[in-house]
């Protein structure tokens, strides 16, 4: 963003140092005060929780019975660079969506924690990084985390409404000794996996779900398959029209 006259003083506000967007440059000072004014002000209605809430709770009890007074951590995972300022889409790790029930909508870098209590089980709490106040430069400078390129961020209340799980920032979040992490604790990583081999009502439903899809998108092929034909590049087609299917009733 070039500036124009002398009057307009130049801060350089760069995006946080572990972006990895190539959009660091100055701003120029009428940007940075006219920026986080104007705004509509966001909804503040919760959101009903959603009917998947409900079995993640029931895995999570079922693996609090498993490990008893010890402290179990579930990483979602980060972003992956594809390149420059381009990411690869997140997919959150499975026992990280088996768990909470946020799967392909969850947060980069947010923690499912399962701390014990003192009389037995254990209470869930998941941790990530609350959308920015408009007033800060991550609302404008990083283009990976920043609402003015990617739209708000979820709210720690929302999440909590939405999954039934207690949330916290990702601030607030500290490793504690002894705690067994998935993918470095062998029993851990085990256990998790295992419990995905039998499949509960609400996951027999979305792999229902997922062959009605991609049937559906067959048929769209099938259905315009005189367009295919008679087209140079057919098969580009045939990939446009499955992968609407796939975009519009996938995940």
């Amino acid at each position: 963003m070039s500036t124009t006259g002398d009057s307009e003083a130049t801060t350089t506000t760069a995006a946080t140092e572990t972006s990895t967007t190539n959009r660091k440059q100055p701003f120029p000072q009428g940007f940075l005060d006219t920026i986080s004014t104007g705004w509509a002000e966001r909804p503040e209605t919760l959101p009903p929780a959603r009917s998947r809430a409900a079995f993640a709770a029931r895995r999570r009890h079922a693996l609090s019975a498993a490990f008893p007074g010890e402290r179990l951590v579930f990483p979602a995972g980060e972003l992956k660079q594809r390149s420059n300022d381009t990411d690869y889409r997140f997919r959150a790790h499975s026992a990280f969506a088996h768990l909470t029930g946020w799967g392909s909508d969850a947060e980069p870098g947010a923690i499912l924690v399962m701390d014990p209590l003192p009389d037995g089980g254990h209470e869930a709490v998941l941790y990530f990084r609350e959308r920015a106040d408009r007033t800060t430069a991550e609302f404008y400078a990083d283009a990976s985390i920043g609402e003015f390129w990617i739209g708000p961020r979820p709210a720690l209340a929302g999440v909590a409404a939405d999954l039934g799980i207690r949330t916290d920032h990702i601030a607030a979040f500290a490793p504690a000794d002894g705690e067994r992490v998935v993918d470095v604790d062998a029993d851990l990583t085990r256990a998790v996996s295992e419990m995905r081999l039998i499949k509960d009502e609400d996951e027999i439903a979305q792999m229902r779900e997922a062959v009605a899809v991609t049937a559906a998108g067959f048929d769209d092929i099938v259905a315009d398959l005189p367009r295919i034909a008679r087209h140079p590049r057919g098969e580009r087609i045939v990939e446009g029209v499955f992968h609407l299917r796939a975009r519009s009733d996938g995940n």
